[in-house]
């Protein structure tokens, strides 16, 4: 049995360490690894708060599981907004429209010419292909500089397309190393703990109760006064009779159950 409000209790612990991991990461420009330990803690600490009458393990399986998710919710979290910042970078450095048209037709022209193309996509055209083919695109009837025009626009957006589908993914899966498993072990171990005792608590002590008072009552049937077998009363009990049926003070569960 795991009681809702200590699901609810671990998501809110996960959700914090994880922002908090993120904002780190943005305010340092540097992804702290071990911070993933403490989303273990908050998220173990939230579930711990709301354990009580929950069974031990499944409460601590389900710490594990939100810490790790917290984890996980904190590195995105941190690759998303570098995923972001790149983005908006390669924006502000993307030719415009025009100009990705006008180079198209300096290609076109040195392929015209035999012209080697190199492989560096930085390197710029020669001035005089440059020239050339600004003079063609000004030449182009409406039409078809808009049907060019049309094209990159469509090659563009599919580009970005792409790039926002498996850009996150792949950072993502490249952001986790041999250290990061070590701090998700110890995250899920760490809150693991923390909702494993939290529930057992009330439990263990529920049965030292149930314990002392099987004890006791044990006792008072053992010492109970028998009449003798002439008729004879039964002799009452005494000082040492009734002490004898006080149970030890370390026998009884703590005030509260706890």
């Amino acid at each position: 049995m795991i009681p809702l409000t200590c699901l609810v209790g671990g998501a809110i612990g996960a959700v914090i360490g994880a922002l908090a991991w993120a904002g780190i990461g943005y305010a340092t420009d540097y992804e702290i690894g071990w911070i993933a330990w403490g989303v273990g803690f908050l998220t173990g600490v939230g579930v711990a708060v709301k354990a009580k009458g929950g069974a031990p393990v499944p409460v601590g399986l389900a710490a594990a599981a939100l810490a790790l998710g917290g984890v996980v919710l904190g590195k995105y979290l941190v690759v998303d907004w570098r995923a972001s910042a790149f983005e908006s970078e390669m924006a502000s450095e993307t030719q415009g429209t025009e100009e990705i048209v006008i180079s198209r037709i300096g290609y076109e022209i040195m392929e015209e010419r035999g012209i080697a193309l190199s492989d560096d996509e930085d390197e710029e055209l020669p001035a005089a292909i440059l020239t050339e083919a600004r003079a063609r695109h000004a030449a182009l009837d409406p039409q078809e500089r808009a049907a060019r025009a049309a094209a990159v626009d469509q090659e563009m957006a599919a580009f970005r397309e792409t790039l926002a589908a498996e850009l996150r993914p792949a950072m993502l899966k490249g952001s986790f190393g041999a250290y990061d498993l070590l701090w998700l072990g110890l995250a899920a171990w760490t809150a693991y703990q923390l909702g494993f005792n939290a529930a057992g608590k009330p439990v263990a002590a529920a049965a030292a109760g149930e314990d002392a008072r099987r004890q006791r009552d044990e006792a008072r049937r053992a010492r109970a006064p028998v009449a003798a077998r002439d008729g004879t009363p039964a002799k009452p009990a005494d000082a040492d009779d009734l002490a004898a049926l006080r149970p030890a003070d370390d026998a009884l569960p703590p005030p509260g159950g706890r």
